[in-house]
């Protein structure tokens, strides 16, 4: 039996419906953010890290971050495969390594906005990731 006219058209009724309903747009517009924010995490908030880092160092050591992620609750931030040495070739410093670092951070969905926050929060990565270095000498 071939469908009528009537059911194609309730078809594709329910199913604009179902894409403009709230249950569908607020999930898929955190997901856009989640995606965005992420990007840009992973290049531009990088770049900031490492040179708040090299500033919290008086550039004697230079940082390289294999990748950021944000927690899915947009308060955290996930860097992987940190790598720091020292800045000129000094046989005193070593290099230091971490597999993973997860840092609490508040305001993290405001970072595409720009702003101070993102600065701080660099720092404040900076801080984390120096402060573990002291830990494992």
């Amino acid at each position: 039996m071939a469908p009528s006219r009537c059911d194609k058209r309730f078809l594709s009724n329910w199913l604009k419906a179902f894409m403009v309903s709230p249950g569908v747009l607020f999930p898929a517009a955190y997901l856009m953010l989640y995606l965005l924010l992420s990007l840009f995490l992973d290049t531009g908030f990088k770049e900031e890290i490492c040179r708040a880092y090299g500033n919290a160092s008086g550039n004697s050591r230079h940082l390289s971050i294999g990748s950021v992620k944000a927690g899915f609750d947009l308060c955290s931030i996930t860097l992987q495969d940190i790598e720091s040495g020292p800045a000129y070739a000094a046989e005193n410093n070593r290099t230091h390594s971490i597999h993973a670092l997860k840092i609490r951070l508040c305001g993290i969905g405001t970072f595409l906005s720009g702003g101070s926050s993102r600065e701080l929060s660099a720092r404040a990565a900076s801080e984390k990731i120096l402060d573990e270095e002291s830990r494992d000498q």
